[in-house]
């Protein structure tokens, strides 16, 4: 076997290397390559699922984040009016 061929392709991810991809994922489209071997990290990492399941959780916020302030509706769910007003004059002065 050409052991240099072997050394360009691993085929098992170090979590900091899996880590990288489930954040490129979110700006580009992974190769195929990149797309198996993820997801055969995934498979055994209970660590990068967890981490997967974070950055989910980050881009779901983003994106509801961002429909908030197109359409200017800024109702929280549990969230107080004096809470609301705080943040609001917060962000107000950072500007």
């Amino acid at each position: 076997m050409d052991t240099s061929s072997h050394r360009r392709f691993k085929v098992f991810l170090r979590c900091e290397h899996a880590e990288r991809l489930l954040s490129d994922a979110t700006e580009r489209k992974l190769c195929r390559a990149e797309i198996w071997r993820l997801r055969l990290h995934l498979a055994y990492c209970r660590a990068c699922r967890r981490v997967r399941r974070q950055l989910d959780f980050l881009r779901r916020a983003a994106h509801q984040l961002n429909d908030q302030l197109e359409t200017g509706d800024w109702s929280v769910p549990g969230l107080s009016d004096e809470a609301r007003a705080r943040i609001k004059r917060s962000l107000e002065h950072a500007d």
